[in-house]
């Protein structure tokens, strides 16, 4: 049974790019658009990962997603790769990791993401 992901972005660009990749090699791949629906999908389907974008309705939609999500017993092991362009979008003079109460996430990438390191990234957590 191939792992499910649950990619979570509002860009449908840059899901439909993503999820082709990761369906190329060898992944079940599953889409919300919004922080709410990712959330209710990953209640019902229960995800090997998640991949989540920062900025969707708001600029910390993800941020967000994230902390609810660490808070839900059924999903709180669940890994979480978060995606950010927040750095660049709003110039921020710092960068975004992973922190067990602010930003419960095992990883944090920059966007634009090069399709092999969140490949890679993913892999390595899926073990």
């Amino acid at each position: 049974m191939s792992k499910r992901i649950l990619l979570v972005d509002d860009d449908q660009d840059f899901v439909a790019s993503v999820s082709e990749w990761l369906k190329a090699n060898g992944l079940d791949v599953t889409v919300a658009l919004d922080g709410a629906s990712g959330i209710e999908k990953a209640r019902q389907m229960k995800p090997d990962l998640m991949i989540l974008d920062v900025m969707m309705a708001t600029d910390t939609e993800g941020i967000e997603v994230s902390r609810k999500i660490a808070e839900i017993a059924e999903l709180r092991a669940m890994p979480v790769i978060l995606l950010t362009g927040i750095r660049k979008a709003k110039n921020l003079p710092f960068s975004l990791s992973p922190d067990e109460n602010w930003l419960p996430v095992k990883v944090v990438l920059e966007k634009p993401v090069p399709p092999e390191i969140l490949l890679k990234e993913v892999l390595k957590l899926l073990g």
